[in-house]
């Protein structure tokens, strides 16, 4: 999707008086307005035709992992959060990591200033998808992250617009995934089947500041929390909000014990829930007709915040993850920003990036 002028200017000037401006130029579905500023990126805003659904993957589950399906009520926290970096660039080189009682190895993919480590909590193994825009897409659109590993993905300090997201119960090459499925190992630029947790960066946008969040826009797989690594940000950042620098996506109790079994996708091994999707992903892939109202659709009556309302699986996923997007016009509660002004390192800002768990 193309970036529009008049998206970018009008994002600015809304930037100029208020964070939550950003929502006039928040990106929704079927629309080319991406925000340069704003938190939603254009991988999850793709139509339905371009992005497959969540059954699509293949119904062969003979060498697919099993996700334990217990799902707890609340979402654990800890305080091991490595920053071991390795500075070796080829994309399987691994070492040791020792600054975290989880972390049992490092994977470091790419070269550049800017660092963002992975950390896998989640019990099981998970495949990492990786979606840029402009065919600008990080490892090549994915790698594995066993349980209790770390990966570190190297950056350039350079405008980027991105999300990140956990594929589950996947075959061992990585293909045919339960969720967030995208054909393979590595996505090569396909933004993935829609219905998982996303995490999402704007980088150097406005004033040099940074936007990320955690999306459910789509829907809920595994919790997602996203942090800038101390050392490499001032916390004087701009814009000043509540959300300056801060945890993104930190739930308190887990989605998917309260989806609503309309939209609820099922393990096809133990058939327990394994992903909850929003009421847009929902309706466009069961009724596009009724899409609209739910997705916040431009050039319908529904794009705009007056007429296009949040839905009551939104409402239930939001007040259970409070920081993290439920629904289009979601900004105001949901969008982080860090760095901006110079209050970033020579380097760029690092972020930290867990699955299934806190830092």
């Amino acid at each position: 999707m193309k970036f529009s002028l008049l998206c970018t200017l009008s994002l600015l000037a809304a930037l100029s008086s208020s964070v939550d401006g950003r929502s006039k130029c928040r990106q929704r579905r079927d629309s080319n307005c991406v925000a340069a500023g704003g938190s939603a990126i254009a991988g999850h805003m793709q139509k339905k035709s371009e992005i497959p659904s969540p059954s699509s993957a293949s119904n062969d589950t003979s060498s697919s992992q099993t996700i334990p399906t217990s799902v707890p009520t609340s979402i654990p926290t800890s305080t091991d959060s490595s920053n071991n970096n390795n500075n070796n660039n080829s994309p399987s080189s691994s070492s040791s990591s020792s600054n975290s009682n989880t972390m049992t190895s490092t994977i470091t993919f790419g070269s550049g200033s800017r660092t963002f480590s992975f950390y896998n909590k989640c019990g099981y193994d998970i495949w990492v998808g990786t979606y840029g825009q402009n065919s600008d897409t990080p490892a090549n659109g994915g790698f594995k992250l066993p349980e209790g590993t770390q990966a570190d993905l190297n950056m350039p300090n350079q405008a980027w617009s991105g999300r990140f997201w956990a594929r589950t119960g996947c075959q061992a090459d990585g293909s045919h995934c339960q969720t967030g499925d995208c054909g393979g190992l590595q996505c090569n630029g396909n933004a993935g089947a829609m219905g998982p947790t996303l995490a999402e960066f704007t980088l150097n946008a406005y004033m040099g500041a940074d936007f990320y969040d955690v999306s459910m826009v789509d829907g809920y797989n595994v919790d997602i929390q996203i942090r800038p690594k101390e050392g490499t940000f001032s916390r004087n950042t701009y814009p000043a909000s509540n959300y300056s620098c801060g945890v993104a996506g930190a739930c308190n109790t887990n989605p998917l014990s309260k989806c609503d079994p309309q939209y609820a996708i099922y393990s096809p091994v133990t058939h327990e829930i394994i992903q909850c999707l929003s009421a847009c992903t929902w309706h466009m892939l069961n009724r596009p007709d009724q899409a609209p109202q739910y997705c916040c659709t431009d050039g319908t009556p529904y794009f705009s915040r007056d007429t296009c309302l949040a839905s009551s699986n939104a409402n239930m996923m939001k007040s259970m993850c409070p920081d993290s997007y439920s629904w289009a016009y979601d900004d105001a509660s949901s969008t982080f920003a860090c760095g901006g002004s110079g209050t970033a390192g020579p380097g760029g800002i690092s972020y930290e990036i867990s699955f299934c768990g806190g830092f």
